[in-house]
């Protein structure tokens, strides 16, 4: 997974936005303490929250509420590259 800070959760303000790439087959797991907004940029896979999955495509937005743990998995054969922002 890469991992790219746009606006850095201790700039000036509240908000972050950080961009994630995953290779394709490759997952992450994420644990969030905040409020989160995604959206896809390009590719497509499935995200898993608990024991559901959900399939998503390029130009998806997904909210996911705090304190959720959840995995993206790039189930495509290009890379998925997904831009979230939230607000500490």
């Amino acid at each position: 997974m890469e991992k790219t800070i746009l606006v850095e959760k201790n700039a000036k303000g509240k908000m972050f936005v950080e961009k994630i790439q995953l290779k394709p087959e490759e997952s992450v797991k994420i644990n969030n303490e905040n409020d989160l907004f995604y959206f896809i940029e390009s590719g497509y896979g499935v995200m898993y929250v608990e024991k559901y999955g959900y399939n998503f495509e390029q130009e998806t937005s997904i909210f996911v509420p705090k304190n959720s743990a959840y995995t993206f998995t790039n189930t495509g054969n290009v890379d998925l590259v997904v831009v979230y922002y939230g607000v500490k």
